[in-house]
């Protein structure tokens, strides 16, 4: 992630304006700047503490989103948006697109997320400017609308 922060500032800098950066992730992990206090249950956190122990790949997730939502490389010249899809599916995107929220669920009360979904929403923010100031610096917590 450091090397990704730092060709992202490193382009920003050669670049006309700022570089946008979307970072997927999973609704298991919580914003590292404190913005979801208290979002999750005790039995939560514990169960994330050990999936971080257990599972280097969401281990890996935990520590790319941490990097990109503190660094001051990801912070100079780059904007982001760290996307939180929770129980990927596949196939077509709904008929009612997505959902983007500011926190995630319970993880004991996941939703679905079509990858054809998770797709729509990246393209929906880097081709919409008022989608993308609405979302940038922030991670939202993306799920299909029912």
């Amino acid at each position: 992630t450091v090397l990704v922060c730092e060709a992202a500032a490193n382009a920003s800098a050669e670049a006309e304006g700022r570089l946008r950066f979307v970072l997927l992730s999973t609704a298991g992990v919580d914003n590292p700047v404190g913005h979801e206090q208290g979002v999750r249950s005790p039995a939560e956190r514990a169960l994330l503490a050990v999936l971080a122990a257990a599972l280097p790949p969401y281990a890996d997730s935990v520590q790319a989103t941490d990097r990109v939502a503190k660094s001051p490389l990801c912070r100079r010249g780059v904007e982001w948006v760290v996307l939180r899809p929770d129980d990927f599916a596949e196939g077509p995107a709904p008929p009612g697109g997505y959902l983007a929220l500011a926190s995630p669920n319970s993880l004991f009360n996941a939703k679905t997320t079509h990858i054809a979904s998770i797709g729509d929403f990246a393209a929906d923010l880097l081709i919409s400017d008022a989608m993308w100031k609405r979302w940038r610096g922030r991670m939202p917590y993306l799920i299909d609308a029912e």
